[in-house]
């Protein structure tokens, strides 16, 4: 498959009833910053945030844990662990201190240094709203519910369209990309084969799709990424596409494209 603006219509929305949404990288672009600056940002304030948990730690030590974090772990605080284990803190407690501190501080960096990130964008409200009461919305993100993801979908003006927002540490502090308790826990009770996974991470949507091959997923791919377009995926530039597919079938009354003889 070729990557073009407009891929979304390679799934058949009919009876689509749940789409759930990764955030970062989905509703707003990494690549709103100059190259690294975002990078420097979450290490930053992901150091400071341990330093307090950890108050032995100066501020270079902290920096090497936090980047094995990102590095070996993929998350904020794992690589904290042993550091804290000896300092008499346990596991629970570092994650507590660190995880919501620490979307919390990034936010409020990320607002005052990049603006523009939480501005809101009409043509979603308007969408979203077109949809209202037709399909539920759920957020299943890595970051913070009440530190990242609900300020975030308040300043954009979208956050009474969603349901539910399942974090990291609804989830257990499982990655999305260790197994399928996150997609099944943003399912519910919806049959995998009305739901629609939104994600900008394809090892993501790789483990969601061995443990639901009926569920439709999407893979959002920013068009200055210079990761290569995998074939094997439904490839889209921004969420507004699945979004306009959605309103083409609610609003019209259609159950299913001309195109689609069976189900994809």
């Amino acid at each position: 498959m070729s990557y073009q603006q407009g891929n979304a219509t390679l799934v058949d929305y009919s009876g689509i009833q749940k789409v759930i949404w990764d955030l970062d990288g989905v509703f707003w672009s990494y690549y709103a910053f100059p190259e690294n600056v975002l990078y420097n940002i979450c290490v930053e304030e992901n150091a400071k945030t341990a330093m307090k948990v950890i108050p032995s730690l100066d501020y270079g030590r902290a920096t090497e844990l936090v980047l094995n974090s990102y590095r070996q772990h993929h998350d904020c605080f794992s690589g904290l662990i042993d550091e804290a284990g000896a300092k008499g803190i346990s596991k629970e407690e570092l994650i507590k201190g660190v995880f919501h501190e620490y979307h919390k501080r990034l936010y409020s960096r990320i607002k005052e240094e990049c603006p523009s990130v939480f501005l809101p964008c009409m043509k979603t409200i308007n969408a979203f709203r077109q949809l209202h009461g037709k399909v539920n919305h759920v957020i299943l993100t890595h970051a913070s519910e009440k530190e990242w993801a609900l300020p975030y979908l308040k300043d954009t003006g979208i956050a009474r369209f969603f349901e539910m927002v399942l974090d990291f540490e609804a989830i257990g502090f499982q990655s999305k990309g260790s197994g399928p308790e996150g997609i099944a826990m943003a399912l519910g009770d919806t049959d995998p084969l009305r739901a629609v996974f939104v994600e900008d991470c394809r090892e993501y949507i790789r483990v969601a799709k061995e443990a639901y091959p009926d569920l439709r997923a999407v893979l959002v791919h920013d068009k200055n990424s210079m990761k290569p377009v995998p074939e094997d995926m439904v490839v889209i530039a921004s969420p507004l596409e699945v979004l306009r597919e959605l309103c083409v079938y609610k609003n019209s009354g259609m159950t299913v494209r001309p195109e689609f003889s069976l189900s994809l």
